[in-house]
């Protein structure tokens, strides 16, 4: 584009000096604001550049969009199986609960037979006693069985006599 200058000079020789510079002004001011081609055709790349981002963008937004739907199921089925499990470990829980008391009662049962067993070794012990003593009358009344015999055959022999 033509110099502020060069175009008064050009312009003086139609117009006044005057109107010549100031019809040079606007004109250059006026050109300043116009859209040069080479901003325009800069500017039609920008839009190309970003219709062909826009649409790459839009395909992944689709993709994304998919991929979301498809985590969505998976988490609504992770969900699911979470309250299965959670039923299960409630179960598991009772069970344990179960158990628990059914050790409880087991605990108490050994008790039971821990005293049982202790009172029976006592008895046993007693028997032991009582045997003993039954053998010591046992080997006493053989003693006494050995005299009546000798006091038998001493009468016998007596009887024999007479």
């Amino acid at each position: 584009m033509l110099i502020q200058s060069e175009m008064t000079h050009k312009l003086q020789a139609a117009f006044e000096p005057n109107q010549a510079e100031v019809l040079a002004e606007v004109i250059t001011r006026v050109s300043e604001d116009l859209v040069k081609t080479s901003d325009f055709n800069d500017l039609k790349a920008i839009v190309k550049d970003l219709a062909v981002a826009q649409q790459d963008l839009t395909q992944e937004v689709k993709t994304l969009s998919k991929e979301v739907k498809t985590l969505s199921k998976e988490v609504k089925t992770l969900s699911q199986e979470m309250q299965k499990l959670t039923v299960t470990q409630q179960e598991i829980a009772k069970d344990v609960q179960k158990l628990t008391v059914a050790q409880q009662d087991t605990a108490k049962d050994v008790q039971k037979l821990t005293v049982a067993q202790q009172d029976t070794a006592k008895d046993v012990q007693k028997l032991s006693v009582a045997q003993q003593d039954t053998a010591k009358d046992v080997q006493n009344l053989s003693k006494e069985m050995q005299k009546l015999t000798v006091a038998q055959q001493d009468t016998a022999k007596d009887v024999q006599k007479l």
